[in-house]
């Protein structure tokens, strides 16, 4: 949608053919060829958008015959999935399929597997650092809880954390209300600051907050 986006001349260089436009303006897809395509992603940075686009492709496409046509959508909210999910049961086309998926989850789950975030989950206890609470953040907090209560036996016994970010205490509060399960399986520490600031670097207000550590 975007013409000034700074990524368009290095796919220009690639050789990748570009379409300026909304892409839920189903007359755009059509002149992107969908009619010829085998599938389509959607990776706005909207969802709305992106399920917006998927649904546009299975009215328009609804009881064709030929080969399933895939819509593989970014959606990175929960809720949306789940209600997304139920509407293209109610559809029951199976002509078009739509596959939801969140890169910040997929990422967050990969990067834990390569990098755990302790060696023994029965661990008496671990500590976790984490600095930036933006979308990934998020998931891979959701994650550490998840993997830290399904393996652990003693479940009173939880993950500490520590979360830094500019906008820690508004982040948190999001994702809480999201997932209100977190407090069961972790301890947090809060602390909404910048990572350039004094007071990151000294180290001296986590140590005051948790004399332990």
């Amino acid at each position: 949608k975007n013409k000034d986006n700074p990524w368009l001349k290095s796919c220009q260089n690639k050789g990748m053919f570009l379409l300026i436009g909304d892409a839920s303006d189903f007359s755009l897809l059509e002149n992107a060829g969908l009619k010829r395509a085998r599938g389509l992603i959607a990776t706005t940075d909207d969802d709305g958008t992106n399920i917006e686009i998927a649904m546009q492709v299975k009215n328009n496409r609804r009881g064709l015959v030929g080969n399933t046509f895939h819509c593989l959508v970014h959606s990175t909210d929960p809720l949306l999935c789940k209600l997304v999910n139920d509407q293209i049961i109610d559809l029951g086309d199976p002509s078009v399929q739509i596959k939801l998926f969140n890169v910040y989850e997929l990422g967050a789950r990969r990067m834990l597997q390569v990098y755990p975030a302790w060696q023994e989950v029965n661990d008496q206890c671990a500590r976790i650092l984490l600095i930036g609470l933006g979308r990934f953040g998020q998931e891979l907090l959701v994650q550490m809880a998840r993997t830290w209560w399904n393996f652990r036996d003693d479940h009173e016994k939880k993950l500490y954390v520590t979360i830094v970010d500019r906008n820690a205490q508004e982040n948190f509060d999001i994702l809480l209300g999201r997932h209100p399960q977190l407090s069961e399986a972790v301890e947090f520490d809060i602390f909404t600051m910048e990572v350039e600031s004094s007071s990151f670097e000294s180290g001296k207000v986590f140590a005051k907050n948790r004399p332990d550590i």
